[in-house]
């Protein structure tokens, strides 16, 4: 049985929506899901597009899956260290006023710079043999930048009958197919099957998704869950034996257990207005 699909075609996928349980948002006890939203990359320049023949798709292709058994979220920040002994090096370059003079002597002051903090170090080093003691370094943090985000979630899905065991397929297949790029040609089609300069030489970005947990009314940031606004899957890791370890088929022939590990990464870094 094949569960192939369509960027822009069917099953679930362009406008539709793909759900564990598969009644996941519409019992009358609805429990907890993530929302997950795949839409394609949406390109810096308005016109790149004009470089191939044929639209990108439009649609959204939408996921409702049970809430997973775990999430996890990386938020890392950049630093580097700063030693004061770089710092004196500057001071007394600034007080001989070299750095005014521009030019050959600016190359020359910076030389200087790292003349007088290698031999700083040398003379810490020296006298720490000598005495058994080291200069203090006065080291401090400086900061760089943060780190893109990444959000790892693992879904349990146990299909109780057809219907889900389906889902759980198309929903694998599907995600898989939205994480890949897609081949082109420049001057083809965005297929690539056209062929055209440069056959199949060049990659078209894969789709961004958004995640958002869903718990009736209550919106899942005010429960403290990350804002995931557009990220790309960077890792899709899925175990056909569950998480218990053991392989079991149903009378269809679908697996009796699926573990569906996923992680995301943040496609623009974010600063402090970004955390809900």
């Amino acid at each position: 049985m094949s569960h192939k699909p369509r960027k822009n075609g069917t099953d679930g996928l362009g406008g539709g929506s793909l759900d564990y349980p598969n009644d996941v948002a519409v019992s009358d006890d609805t429990l907890p899901y993530l929302l997950i939203v795949g839409k394609p990359y949406e390109y810096g320049l308005k016109n790149i597009d004009d470089y191939f023949t044929g639209a990108p798709p439009s649609q959204a292709n939408t996921f409702r899956l049970l809430l997973p058994s775990a999430i996890a979220t990386n938020d890392s920040l950049s630093y580097e260290s700063f030693s004061s002994l770089a710092g004196s090096a500057i001071e007394n370059l600034a007080q001989g006023k070299v750095l005014e003079a521009g030019g050959d002597a600016l190359n020359a002051a910076m030389e200087k710079i790292k003349g007088e903090v290698g031999l700083a170090e040398t003379y810490a080093g020296i006298k720490g043999i000598m005495a058994g003691k080291v200069v203090k370094t006065k080291e401090q943090l400086l900061f760089k930048s943060p780190t893109l985000r990444s959000h790892s979630f693992t879904f349990n899905m146990f299909p109780r009958n057809t219907k889900d065991a389906k889902n759980i397929a198309t929903i694998i297949y599907s995600l898989k197919t939205l994480a890949y790029p897609t081949t082109v040609s420049l001057g083809g089609k965005r297929t690539g099957n056209n062929g055209g300069v440069g056959d199949k030489s060049n990659f078209v970005f894969p789709y961004t998704f958004s995640v958002n947990m869903v718990d009736g009314d209550k919106s899942g940031r005010q429960n403290g869950f990350p804002r995931i606004d557009e990220a790309f899957i960077t890792s899709i890791t899925t175990n056909l034996s569950g998480h218990g370890g053991r392989m079991g088929l149903n009378p269809d022939g679908s697996f009796q257990n699926v573990e569906l590990s996923l992680t995301f990464q943040d496609r623009r870094l974010k600063d402090d207005s970004d955390i809900v």
